[in-house]
C-alpha cells in the first residue's frame, strides 16, 4: 500500500509530568488547554496497553489529519510538503476530502466511497478505483490508530488526566526503535531510501477519551539524510483528530450516484479530460509515446531541449525534466536530483 500511495503522491505533484530529554523536539501541548491537567498514579506503560488494547470501535466517525516535512538544505533553503484531509467515515457512505501541497505547487481531492469502491474527484478528473475501506484510510497518510510498540522500543512514557477525562500519553522512543517505527508507520516519503538516514529525536503524543475512544496522535520526529554528498534535516510533523463518534452520517443523493456510475476506472482515465492550457495543435499522434511528448509540450509548456529531453523549469532554482528515449523522470532541486 506504502508503494501506491508514494505512487499517487509522484502523480500529484506532476507533502505524570517528567524531566524533558534533550532534544530539538518540543512536547505538544496538552489536546485540552481548557482545563488542567493531573498526573495519574499506576504505572503508564500499563495504563497506556489498556488503553490502546481496549480502545472502542464506534459504527461511524470523523476524522481530520495534516502532516508535513520541512526540509532544510545546506544552503540555508527550505522545501515543505504538506497534507491536510477530512475523512467522514459514515455507517454506509465515506466522504473523503484531501488537500497536498508540495512547495508552491497545489492539488485537491474529493471523492465518496460505498460498496468497496471510491468514486474521486482529482484537480477536475473523474475516475473510480475498487478498495477496502482500510486502504482508504491509508490513503490519509496518517495513521488511524494507537501507537503500537513494545515497551523495550520505548525510552520513556509518561501519563496525565485532563479535567474532562481525557488521557493524555507522552511517548519518547528509543533511538534503536524510532527509526524503524517512523518508516514502517509515519514515512510515505520514504526518508530512507536516501544515502544516510537517522532520526535524531521524537515525540509522539497519544490521547484517549473518558469513554475509551482513541482521540487524537500528534507526532514530531527529527531525522536527516543525506543525497548525493548533501546533508539535509528533514522535520515530519502529523496529526489526526478522531470525532463524531457514532454521529457521522454521509447522505448521497440518486443524482451524485448517477453521476458516479459514469466515472472511468483509474486505469483508463482520458489525459484529453485536462484543458490544455494553449491553443495549439493537441490532437493525438500515431502513437501514445509521440501524443505524450506532444502534450507534455502544448498543455504543460514543456521546452524541447537539443539531446532531446523535454525541460519544464517551476522557478530558477527547480526543474522537471522528460527523457522519452530513456523512459525516465527527473525533479531537480538545487544539486539534488530525485
Amino acid at each position: 500500500m506504502k508503494n501506491k500511495i508514494k505512487t499517487l503522491c509522484a502523480i500529484l505533484i506532476l507533502t505524570a509530568g517528567c524531566a524533558q530529554p534533550s532534544s530539538s523536539v518540543k512536547p505538544s501541548p496538552a489536546p485540552d488547554s481548557s482545563s488542567e491537567v493531573r498526573p495519574v498514579s499506576g504505572d503508564a506503560w500499563d495504563l497506556f496497553t489498556e488503553a490502546r488494547d481496549n480502545a472502542v470501535t464506534p459504527a461511524s466517525r470523523t476524522a481530520a489529519v495534516k502532516s508535513m516535512y520541512k526540509m532544510h538544505f545546506s544552503d540555508d533553503t527550505y522545501n515543505t510538503y504538506s497534507f491536510d484531509g477530512v475523512l467522514e467515515e459514515g455507517t454506509d457512505t465515506t466522504h473523503i476530502r484531501e488537500n497536498i501541497y508540495s512547495n508552491g505547487m497545489n492539488s485537491e481531492i474529493e471523492g465518496y466511497y460505498y460498496n468497496e469502491t471510491l468514486y474521486n474527484t482529482y484537480n477536475g478528473i473523474t475516475y473510480f478505483e475498487k478498495m477496502t475501506l482500510s486502504d482508504l484510510e491509508k490513503s490519509m497518510l496518517v495513521p488511524f490508530t494507537p501507537l503500537s510498540v513494545n515497551k523495550d522500543q520505548v525510552k520513556e512514557i509518561t501519563v496525565l488526566e485532563a479535567g474532562n477525562g481525557n488521557r493524555i500519553f507522552h511517548i519518547y522512543l528509543k533511538d534503536t526503535a524510532a527509526a524503524a517505527v517512523f518508516k514502517d508507520r509515519y514515512d510515505f516519503y520514504d526518508l530512507s531510501v536516501y544515502d544516510s538516514f537517522a532520526v535524531t529525536a521524537n515525540h509522539i503524543t497519544d490521547v484517549f477519551d473518558a469513554d475509551g475512544h482513541f482521540i487524537t496522535e500528534t507526532t514530531v520526529f527529527d531525522t536527516g539524510i543525506s543525497y548525493s554528498g548533501e546533508e539535509i534535516t528533514v522535520q515530519y510533523t502529523s496529526q489526526v483528530n478522531l470525532l463524531k463518534f457514532d454521529e457521522t452520517e454521509v447522505v448521497l443523493s440518486d443524482e451524485q450516484k448517477a453521476e458516479h456510475s459514469a466515472y472511468v476506472s483509474f486505469e483508463d482515465i482520458d489525459t484529453s479530460a485536462i484543458t490544455p492550457s494553449t491553443t495549439e495543435d493537441d490532437t493525438e499522434e500515431a502513437t501514445a509515446t509521440a501524443t505524450f511528448e506532444k502534450r507534455l509540450q502544448s498543455r504543460l509548456n514543456y521546452e524541447k531541449q537539443e539531446d532531446g529531453t523535454l525541460l519544464s523549469k517551476y522557478n530558477q532554482n527547480e526543474s522537471y525534466q522528460v527523457n522519452i528515449a530513456n523512459s525516465s523522470f527527473m525533479y531537480s532541486n538545487y544539486s539534488l536530483h530525485y
